[in-house]
Protein backbone atom coordinates (compact mmCIF):
# COMPACT_ATOMS: atom_id res chain seq x y z
CA UNK A 1 0.00 0.00 0.00
CA UNK A 2 1.11 3.55 -0.74
CA UNK A 3 -0.29 6.66 0.91
CA UNK A 4 -0.21 9.98 -0.93
CA UNK A 5 -0.64 13.18 1.08
CA UNK A 6 -2.33 15.81 -1.07
CA UNK A 7 -3.21 19.50 -0.95
CA UNK A 8 -5.14 21.75 -3.32
CA UNK A 9 -5.82 25.48 -3.25
CA UNK A 10 -7.26 28.08 -5.61
CA UNK A 11 -5.26 31.22 -4.81
CA UNK A 12 -7.67 33.50 -6.73
CA UNK A 13 -4.95 34.96 -8.94
CA UNK A 14 -3.12 36.20 -5.89
CA UNK A 15 -0.65 39.05 -6.56
CA UNK A 16 2.98 38.12 -6.96
CA UNK A 17 5.55 38.33 -4.21
CA UNK A 18 7.98 39.94 -6.62
CA UNK A 19 7.91 43.51 -5.32
CA UNK A 20 6.59 44.23 -1.85
CA UNK A 21 8.05 47.73 -1.95
CA UNK A 22 5.53 48.86 -4.57
CA UNK A 23 2.58 47.36 -2.71
CA UNK A 24 0.36 48.94 -0.15
CA UNK A 25 0.66 47.53 3.33
CA UNK A 26 -2.52 45.47 3.27
CA UNK A 27 -1.69 43.84 -0.07
CA UNK A 28 1.76 42.96 1.24
CA UNK A 29 0.24 41.47 4.39
CA UNK A 30 -2.15 39.32 2.36
CA UNK A 31 0.72 38.05 0.21
CA UNK A 32 2.78 37.22 3.27
CA UNK A 33 -0.09 35.23 4.78
CA UNK A 34 -0.77 33.43 1.49
CA UNK A 35 2.82 32.28 1.15
CA UNK A 36 3.03 31.13 4.74
CA UNK A 37 -0.02 28.90 4.17
CA UNK A 38 1.38 27.69 0.85
CA UNK A 39 4.72 26.90 2.50
CA UNK A 40 2.92 24.83 5.12
CA UNK A 41 1.08 22.88 2.43
CA UNK A 42 4.36 22.12 0.66
CA UNK A 43 6.07 20.95 3.86
CA UNK A 44 3.25 18.59 4.78
CA UNK A 45 2.21 17.16 1.40
CA UNK A 46 3.66 14.82 -1.21
CA UNK A 47 2.09 16.97 -3.91
CA UNK A 48 0.38 20.36 -3.91
CA UNK A 49 -2.06 21.33 -6.66
CA UNK A 50 -2.89 25.00 -7.17
CA UNK A 51 -5.29 26.87 -9.39
CA UNK A 52 -5.11 30.58 -10.28
CA UNK A 53 -1.50 30.80 -9.04
CA UNK A 54 0.48 34.06 -8.82
CA UNK A 55 2.79 35.01 -11.64
CA UNK A 56 6.07 33.76 -10.18
CA UNK A 57 4.70 30.22 -9.87
CA UNK A 58 3.59 30.24 -13.50
CA UNK A 59 6.97 31.56 -14.63
CA UNK A 60 8.75 28.46 -13.33
CA UNK A 61 8.09 26.62 -16.61
CA UNK A 62 7.62 29.14 -19.38
CA UNK A 63 9.58 27.34 -22.10
CA UNK A 64 9.75 23.56 -22.08
CA UNK A 65 11.37 21.22 -24.59
CA UNK A 66 8.97 18.30 -24.17
CA UNK A 67 11.09 16.06 -26.40
CA UNK A 68 13.93 16.18 -23.87
CA UNK A 69 12.24 17.11 -20.60
CA UNK A 70 13.37 15.23 -17.50
CA UNK A 71 11.53 14.42 -14.31
CA UNK A 72 11.92 17.07 -11.62
CA UNK A 73 11.05 17.34 -7.99
CA UNK A 74 10.44 20.23 -5.59
CA UNK A 75 9.70 22.74 -8.36
CA UNK A 76 6.51 24.38 -9.55
CA UNK A 77 5.31 23.09 -12.92
CA UNK A 78 2.54 24.49 -15.11
CA UNK A 79 1.60 24.24 -18.75
CA UNK A 80 2.21 27.63 -20.38
CA UNK A 81 2.69 26.64 -23.98
CA UNK A 82 -0.54 27.75 -25.63
CA UNK A 83 -1.24 31.32 -26.69
CA UNK A 84 -4.45 32.49 -25.03
CA UNK A 85 -6.36 35.64 -24.22
CA UNK A 86 -5.30 35.82 -20.59
CA UNK A 87 -3.30 38.77 -19.33
CA UNK A 88 0.10 37.69 -18.01
CA UNK A 89 -0.40 39.09 -14.51
CA UNK A 90 -3.80 37.48 -13.99
CA UNK A 91 -3.72 34.36 -16.16
CA UNK A 92 -5.26 31.19 -14.79
CA UNK A 93 -2.89 28.30 -15.44
CA UNK A 94 -3.00 25.43 -12.91
CA UNK A 95 0.29 24.19 -11.42
CA UNK A 96 1.64 21.50 -9.11
CA UNK A 97 4.57 21.06 -6.71
CA UNK A 98 5.81 17.52 -6.14
CA UNK A 99 8.16 16.18 -3.49
CA UNK A 100 9.04 13.26 -5.78
CA UNK A 101 10.39 13.19 -9.33
CA UNK A 102 7.70 13.94 -11.89
CA UNK A 103 7.86 14.74 -15.59
CA UNK A 104 5.59 17.50 -16.89
CA UNK A 105 3.46 16.22 -19.76
CA UNK A 106 2.64 18.09 -22.92
CA UNK A 107 -1.10 18.65 -23.06
CA UNK A 108 -2.52 17.13 -26.27
CA UNK A 109 -4.50 19.31 -28.66
CA UNK A 110 -7.67 17.27 -28.09
CA UNK A 111 -7.66 17.85 -24.32
CA UNK A 112 -10.91 19.63 -23.33
CA UNK A 113 -10.38 23.32 -22.63
CA UNK A 114 -11.62 24.45 -19.22
CA UNK A 115 -13.01 27.82 -20.17
CA UNK A 116 -13.76 29.56 -23.44
CA UNK A 117 -11.90 28.24 -26.47
CA UNK A 118 -9.55 31.23 -26.52
CA UNK A 119 -8.77 31.02 -22.79
CA UNK A 120 -7.41 27.49 -22.63
CA UNK A 121 -6.75 27.09 -18.91
CA UNK A 122 -5.25 23.70 -19.64
CA UNK A 123 -4.47 21.43 -16.72
CA UNK A 124 -0.96 20.84 -15.40
CA UNK A 125 -0.26 17.11 -15.75
CA UNK A 126 2.76 15.19 -14.51
CA UNK A 127 3.87 11.58 -14.96
CA UNK A 128 5.74 9.66 -12.27
CA UNK A 129 6.89 6.17 -11.34
CA UNK A 130 5.57 5.38 -7.86
CA UNK A 131 5.90 2.39 -5.57
CA UNK A 132 2.72 1.08 -7.23
CA UNK A 133 3.87 1.69 -10.78
CA UNK A 134 3.22 4.52 -13.20
CA UNK A 135 0.74 7.28 -12.36
CA UNK A 136 -0.35 10.69 -13.61
CA UNK A 137 -1.09 13.68 -11.39
CA UNK A 138 -3.30 16.57 -12.49
CA UNK A 139 -4.08 20.09 -11.26
CA UNK A 140 -7.52 20.92 -12.65
CA UNK A 141 -9.66 24.05 -12.69
CA UNK A 142 -13.17 23.39 -13.99
CA UNK A 143 -14.23 26.97 -14.63
CA UNK A 144 -17.74 27.93 -13.57
CA UNK A 145 -18.48 30.35 -16.40
CA UNK A 146 -18.53 27.60 -19.00
CA UNK A 147 -20.23 24.76 -17.13
CA UNK A 148 -18.20 23.31 -14.27
CA UNK A 149 -19.95 19.94 -14.21
CA UNK A 150 -19.68 19.64 -17.97
CA UNK A 151 -15.99 20.59 -17.86
CA UNK A 152 -15.28 17.98 -15.19
CA UNK A 153 -17.26 15.29 -17.02
CA UNK A 154 -15.61 15.94 -20.38
CA UNK A 155 -12.15 16.01 -18.82
CA UNK A 156 -12.63 12.70 -16.97
CA UNK A 157 -14.04 11.02 -20.08
CA UNK A 158 -11.09 12.30 -22.11
CA UNK A 159 -8.59 11.09 -19.47
CA UNK A 160 -10.22 7.65 -19.37
CA UNK A 161 -9.58 7.29 -23.10
CA UNK A 162 -6.27 9.14 -23.47
CA UNK A 163 -4.41 7.47 -20.57
CA UNK A 164 -4.90 3.83 -21.74
CA UNK A 165 -4.18 4.85 -25.34
CA UNK A 166 -1.05 6.91 -24.74
CA UNK A 167 0.22 5.78 -21.32
CA UNK A 168 -0.63 2.10 -21.22
CA UNK A 169 1.32 1.37 -18.03
CA UNK A 170 -0.35 4.08 -15.95
CA UNK A 171 -2.46 2.48 -13.22
CA UNK A 172 -4.19 5.52 -11.72
CA UNK A 173 -4.58 9.28 -12.02
CA UNK A 174 -4.76 11.60 -8.98
CA UNK A 175 -6.41 15.00 -9.44
CA UNK A 176 -6.43 18.04 -7.17
CA UNK A 177 -9.05 20.53 -8.28
CA UNK A 178 -11.30 23.48 -7.98
CA UNK A 179 -14.31 21.64 -9.42
CA UNK A 180 -16.50 24.78 -9.16
CA UNK A 181 -19.39 22.51 -8.17
CA UNK A 182 -19.97 19.76 -5.62
CA UNK A 183 -19.51 16.50 -7.56
CA UNK A 184 -22.06 13.76 -7.12
CA UNK A 185 -19.88 10.63 -7.44
CA UNK A 186 -22.68 8.59 -8.95
CA UNK A 187 -23.00 11.10 -11.81
CA UNK A 188 -19.55 10.40 -13.21
CA UNK A 189 -19.41 7.24 -15.26
CA UNK A 190 -16.49 6.76 -17.65
CA UNK A 191 -15.67 3.84 -19.89
CA UNK A 192 -13.15 1.25 -18.66
CA UNK A 193 -12.26 3.25 -15.50
CA UNK A 194 -13.81 4.03 -12.13
CA UNK A 195 -13.86 7.40 -10.39
CA UNK A 196 -13.59 8.20 -6.67
CA UNK A 197 -14.00 11.74 -5.22
CA UNK A 198 -13.04 13.21 -1.86
CA UNK A 199 -14.13 16.70 -0.73
CA UNK A 200 -14.63 18.28 2.69
CA UNK A 201 -18.18 18.34 4.03
CA UNK A 202 -17.97 22.08 4.85
CA UNK A 203 -17.89 24.95 2.36
CA UNK A 204 -14.56 25.57 0.67
CA UNK A 205 -15.54 28.73 -1.22
CA UNK A 206 -17.15 31.90 0.07
CA UNK A 207 -20.34 31.11 -1.88
CA UNK A 208 -21.02 28.49 0.80
CA UNK A 209 -20.37 25.40 -1.33
CA UNK A 210 -17.84 22.57 -1.05
CA UNK A 211 -16.19 22.68 -4.47
CA UNK A 212 -12.48 21.98 -3.85
CA UNK A 213 -10.94 18.57 -3.34
CA UNK A 214 -9.60 15.47 -5.02
CA UNK A 215 -10.46 12.74 -7.49
CA UNK A 216 -8.86 9.42 -8.38
CA UNK A 217 -9.35 7.88 -11.80
CA UNK A 218 -8.67 4.15 -11.40
CA UNK A 219 -7.33 2.78 -14.66
CA UNK A 220 -6.10 -0.61 -13.49
CA UNK A 221 -9.06 -2.55 -12.00
CA UNK A 222 -6.65 -4.36 -9.66
CA UNK A 223 -6.08 -1.07 -7.84
CA UNK A 224 -8.14 -0.33 -4.72
CA UNK A 225 -8.31 3.06 -3.05
CA UNK A 226 -9.38 4.36 0.33
CA UNK A 227 -9.68 8.10 0.91
CA UNK A 228 -8.79 9.56 4.27
CA UNK A 229 -11.16 12.42 5.06
CA UNK A 230 -10.35 15.60 3.17
CA UNK A 231 -10.26 18.66 5.42
CA UNK A 232 -10.23 22.39 5.14
CA UNK A 233 -7.05 23.98 6.44
CA UNK A 234 -8.88 26.04 9.05
CA UNK A 235 -7.78 26.34 12.67
CA UNK A 236 -9.78 23.99 14.85
CA UNK A 237 -10.36 21.65 11.90
CA UNK A 238 -6.83 21.19 10.59
CA UNK A 239 -3.58 22.74 11.79
CA UNK A 240 -1.69 25.01 9.41
CA UNK A 241 1.27 27.34 9.20
CA UNK A 242 -0.81 30.23 10.58
CA UNK A 243 -4.26 30.61 12.12
CA UNK A 244 -6.89 30.52 9.38
CA UNK A 245 -10.67 30.56 9.03
CA UNK A 246 -13.34 30.49 6.32
CA UNK A 247 -16.01 33.20 6.47
CA UNK A 248 -19.21 33.50 4.46
CA UNK A 249 -21.26 36.69 4.26
CA UNK A 250 -24.50 37.56 2.53
CA UNK A 251 -23.42 38.71 -0.94
CA UNK A 252 -26.30 41.21 -0.95
CA UNK A 253 -24.82 43.09 1.98
CA UNK A 254 -21.90 45.40 1.31
CA UNK A 255 -18.87 44.13 3.22
CA UNK A 256 -15.20 45.01 3.32
CA UNK A 257 -13.28 42.63 1.07
CA UNK A 258 -11.32 41.07 3.91
CA UNK A 259 -14.43 40.16 5.90
CA UNK A 260 -15.26 37.17 3.73
CA UNK A 261 -13.48 34.24 2.13
CA UNK A 262 -10.34 32.54 3.41
CA UNK A 263 -8.69 34.62 6.12
CA UNK A 264 -5.24 34.30 7.68
CA UNK A 265 -4.14 35.78 10.99
CA UNK A 266 -0.79 37.54 11.11
CA UNK A 267 0.71 38.07 14.55
CA UNK A 268 2.35 41.25 15.77
CA UNK A 269 6.01 41.58 14.84
CA UNK A 270 8.06 41.36 11.63
CA UNK A 271 5.94 40.63 8.56
CA UNK A 272 7.43 37.57 6.84
CA UNK A 273 8.89 38.38 3.44
CA UNK A 274 8.87 42.14 3.98
CA UNK A 275 10.64 44.83 5.99
CA UNK A 276 7.38 45.85 7.65
CA UNK A 277 6.53 45.31 11.31
CA UNK A 278 2.98 44.71 12.55
CA UNK A 279 2.08 46.65 15.67
CA UNK A 280 -0.79 44.28 16.46
CA UNK A 281 -2.37 41.05 15.25
CA UNK A 282 -4.46 41.34 12.09
CA UNK A 283 -6.63 39.19 9.83
CA UNK A 284 -6.16 39.40 6.06
CA UNK A 285 -8.08 37.88 3.16
CA UNK A 286 -6.01 35.41 1.11
CA UNK A 287 -8.51 33.98 -1.40
CA UNK A 288 -12.18 33.21 -1.99
CA UNK A 289 -11.27 29.50 -1.63
CA UNK A 290 -9.71 27.80 1.37
CA UNK A 291 -6.87 25.32 1.15
CA UNK A 292 -7.86 21.64 1.33
CA UNK A 293 -5.72 18.68 2.39
CA UNK A 294 -6.35 14.98 2.17
CA UNK A 295 -4.72 11.59 1.75
CA UNK A 296 -5.41 8.47 -0.22
CA UNK A 297 -4.31 4.89 0.44
CA UNK A 298 -3.77 2.98 -2.79
CA UNK A 299 -3.24 -0.79 -2.84
CA UNK A 300 -2.75 -3.49 -5.41
CA UNK A 301 -2.34 -7.28 -5.09
CA UNK A 302 1.13 -7.36 -6.64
Amino acid sequence: MKTFKLATWNLQKGPALEDFAKSNFFAAAARSARYQVLGGLIRNSDIVFVQEPPVEIRQETQQVDFANIEAQEQVWSSYNQEADNQAHKSANRPAYYSQFAMRLLEVPSDCPANGSEDAFRLSAMGWAVTALGEAIFVSLHATSGYGAKRNTTEFLKWLAKWVPDQHRNVRFVLIGADFNHTPNPTSYKVENCSVEFSLPTQMTQQSGNAIDGFCCLIVDPAITVKWQNSQRVCTGECAGAIETKMVQVNPNILQAVNQRGYLGKLTAGPLAGTSAVLSSDMWVRMSDHCAVVGAIDISCPD
